[in-house]
């Protein structure tokens, strides 16, 4: 009787083992498949390609921003020397860069709550 209690649990044992096994082999699988998954969505060429408007968009804002800080020599001269059309323009260029970037950060949300979605 003993002996075959023994012999249940070592059976039972090596079913839970191989269960493990299984469970572990499964998840491996499951996260290389994720892995890929996210290499390939967060692909700059693959999101431009599915994209190429919003990263046009994103390029030109980003260009506006980086640029805006760097003027050339004797810019604040040209820009007080223009009159209304400069002053009028560098207000434009403003609005244009502030909706830009808030299209930007409201386009990435969406990016970001569609992978959290997905992952879930």
């Amino acid at each position: 009787m003993a002996d075959s209690k023994v012999t249940e649990i070592e059976k039972k044992k090596k079913e839970l083992e191989t269960e493990l096994t299984r469970i572990q082999h499964d998840l491996d699988k499951s996260f290389d498949e994720v892995k890929e998954d996210v290499s390939s969505s967060l692909d700059p060429k693959a999101i431009i390609r599915k994209h190429p408007l919003p990263a046009l968009g994103a390029s030109v804002v980003l260009g506006f921003l980086l640029g805006s800080g760097k003027r050339g020599k004797g810019s604040d001269k040209n820009r007080s020397s223009g009159g209304l059309g400069s002053v009028l323009g560098h207000e434009v260029k403003k609005a244009l860069m502030k909706r830009g970037v808030s299209l930007l950060f409201s386009y990435l949300d969406d990016k970001v709550e569609e992978l959290k979605e997905h992952s879930e």
